[in-house]
């Protein structure tokens, strides 16, 4: 009687053990491909400052962008306390016209505290676009395939960096 009761237990310990195993992959998985996705950099920073990133879907809505398929496209805003951009640098902006672009900057022109960059075209023709720092929404972070794990992992880190207080955690 004695050796079935330890079995029991141990297979009920082993049961127990496992789900807590499953419950926290399961968990946990989503930013662990946020911080692949991200950076662990980004993905720390998101928490002290989550109002100044988001991520936005290749839609009819983005002008210039030539995606085949669905994307998402990380954005860290310009309202970020470390914000600079830079050449080569892809940038989210308002456009004189008032649509949404992403273009890359070819080239910065600074006269005095003014910025002016000047955005290269991503069509064949030699098109060239010039924008004021005060146009520019954003940089882009990454851009990133639209699919089933990077819809729920993007939405999750949504609702942890609005909702939840990383720094109560580490105190």
């Amino acid at each position: 009687m004695n050796w079935k009761r330890c079995k029991l237990i141990r297979d009920y310990k082993i049961k127990k053990i496992t789900k807590l195993l499953v419950f926290i992959s399961v968990s946990t998985l989503p930013f662990v491909g946020l911080t692949s996705l991200l950076g662990l950099e980004t993905f720390l920073d998101s928490f002290e400052t989550p109002d100044s990133y988001l991520y936005l879907e290749n839609s009819d809505e983005l002008v210039n962008l030539n995606f085949k398929d669905s994307v998402f496209i990380i954005v860290q805003k310009s309202d970020h306390p470390e914000f600079d951009v830079k050449e080569s640098d892809t940038v989210v902006y308002s456009s004189l016209t008032g649509d949404i672009s992403c273009n890359k900057i070819e080239h910065i022109h600074s006269i005095g505290p003014l910025k002016k960059y000047e955005l290269k075209g991503n069509d064949i023709k030699q098109y060239s676009e010039t924008i004021y720092e005060e146009q520019i929404i954003g940089k882009v972070i990454k851009i990133t395939d639209k699919n089933i794990l990077n819809t729920f992992s993007l939405e999750l880190w949504t609702i942890t960096i609005n909702n939840l207080n990383i720094h109560s955690l580490f105190k």
